[in-house]
């Protein structure tokens, strides 16, 4: 049975996935201007597609790093989820400063780097180690 903290922990990562998404997709026509203006790809015309191509990807590799810990019950990936949710911690700074400017803009990053934070500090607790110790036991692979 799996504990409440990995359910929520599954909740709250989802909603920070698509969180991202409803960002990029709302946000994408200044994205794409603003990529067009600052960048040589998208001066040359390829910011929609180095944007698409980025938020897939980013999409991606979230829900790869979500199954893995919740279906598969990875310990390195549930790791590689506090590593990377701590390193998030690194945009906060401008994401302040930003808001301060354009809260609207700032806001979707600041909340998900919030859940973020909230749903790998789930793994962490007592339920989800035992947890993930019991998977690790039935198959020590992972």
């Amino acid at each position: 049975m799996r504990p409440k903290s990995i359910v929520w922990f599954d909740r709250l990562y989802l909603l920070a996935i698509a969180l991202v998404l409803a960002d990029g997709a709302f946000s994408y026509p200044s994205k794409v201007k603003l990529l067009a203006v600052t960048s040589d790809l998208g001066k040359a015309g390829w910011a929609p597609t180095v944007l698409i191509v980025t938020l897939a990807v980013s999409i991606g590799l979230r829900l790869l790093l979500w199954f893995l810990i919740s279906a598969m019950a990875s310990r390195i990936a549930k790791w590689l989820a506090v590593i990377l949710a701590l390193a998030a911690l690194f945009n906060v700074p401008s994401l302040l400063a930003a808001a301060a400017v354009l809260p609207m803009v700032a806001l979707p990053g600041l909340l998900t780097i919030a859940l973020q934070l909230v749903a790998v500090f789930l793994l962490l607790l007592p339920g989800s180690r035992r947890w993930f110790a019991m998977s690790a036991r039935r198959n020590p692979a992972r």
